[in-house]
């Protein structure tokens, strides 16, 4: 299969130098160890890609792939580890999540039990407001009855003062 793409590549390359241009590698980039005309390279001292020997070329090719090939892994690695951290997050984020949800309930059901408590201390305090009225009301009647009960003493006492010494 390298042989068949080889041989394109080997006669657009001579092509390329017929025309006085640079084909470069695969990628676009000059290998290493070659310089481009245009900028001034010397053909007699930068070897070609034709002039190299084959399996230089495969060597490099491979150890370029190699390098790609860590690259790579390196990356899936790091993916791999982001993904392992996010998981992770979202496990704390969720965990804390539910402790907050829980909280809410608790904090809920004491909102509940202090409305409740409220309710009955309102009711106690209308009910002992009610009994103040009421005793209130039995207090200003004894001290009526009271009243009534001393002037009523009074007279009588004034009264018998009074016939004492006015009988003969």
């Amino acid at each position: 299969m390298a042989g068949s793409g080889e041989g394109v590549v080997g006669k657009n390359k001579k092509k390329a130098k017929s025309n006085g241009t640079s084909t470069g590698s695969a990628n676009g980039t000059a290998p290493a160890g070659t310089h481009d005309e245009a900028a001034g390279g010397d053909d007699a001292a930068a070897p070609r890609d034709e002039q190299r020997p084959t399996l230089q070329r495969r060597r490099e090719k491979l150890q370029s792939r190699m390098r790609a090939l860590e690259a790579a892994q390196q990356q899936v690695s790091r993916l791999e580890q982001d993904l392992d951290d996010t998981a992770r997050t979202a496990r704390e984020q969720e965990s804390a999540l539910a402790a907050a949800t829980a909280r809410v309930a608790r904090l809920e059901q004491a909102l509940l039990a202090v409305d409740r408590r409220r309710a009955e201390l309102q009711s106690a305090l209308e009910e002992v407001r009610s009994d103040v009225a009421r005793a209130r009301e039995r207090a200003a009647a004894a001290e009526r009855k009271y009243d009534g009960a001393v002037l009523a003493e009074l007279v009588r006492r004034e009264k018998a003062v009074d016939l004492a010494l006015h009988t003969p």
